[in-house]
C-alpha cells in the first residue's frame, strides 16, 4: 500500500510532494511522470527530502509510521522541505522568522498525518 500527494506551501509558489510506502519501481515511475531529476548521491532507508526546482521538494518515506519515533521523521523531513522553500523565497532562519518556519512545519506535518491517519496504529 502506497500513497503520493502534493502539499501547496501557501502563500508561496512552492509545492512539497509526498511519497509514502512506494516500492523503488513505483517511486521511479512517479519521479519520471513528474520529470523529477533527483540527486541519488544521498541514501536513506527511512526517509529523505529531495530538493526540486524553485523551492519545491519531494519527501520520500519508505514505510508508513509504526512508532512515535517514525512520526518524528515526518517532522524532521518537513523541516528540510520548509528550509528549501524559505531559502527560495528569501526568508533566512532568524528569531524574527521562526514563526514562519514553525507555522509551515506544522502545516506540512498535519497534512501528512491527515492523509495517512486511517493507516496509523494507536501510538499513545
Amino acid at each position: 500500500m502506497s500513497i503520493c500527494f502534493e502539499i501547496e506551501l501557501i502563500p508561496y509558489p512552492c509545492t512539497t510532494h509526498i511519497s509514502i510506502g512506494q516500492s523503488q519501481e513505483e517511486f521511479d515511475a512517479y519521479c519520471e511522470a513528474n520529470n523529477f531529476e533527483l540527486d541519488d548521491s544521498v541514501e536513506s532507508n527511512v526517509a529523505l527530502t529531495y530538493p526540486l526546482d524553485n523551492g519545491c521538494s519531494l519527501i520520500r518515506f519508505h514505510k508508513y509510521p509504526e512508532s512515535l519515533h517514525d512520526l518524528a521523521y515526518i517532522h524532521h523531513e518537513a523541516f528540510h522541505a520548509i528550509c528549501l522553500m524559505c531559502r527560495f523565497v528569501g526568508i533566512p532562519l532568524t528569531r524574527e522568522s521562526e514563526e514562519c518556519y514553525a507555522y509551515h512545519m506544522q502545516y506540512v506535518y498535519c497534512k501528512i498525518i491527515e492523509a495517512i491517519n486511517d493507516k496509523l496504529p494507536t501510538l499513545v
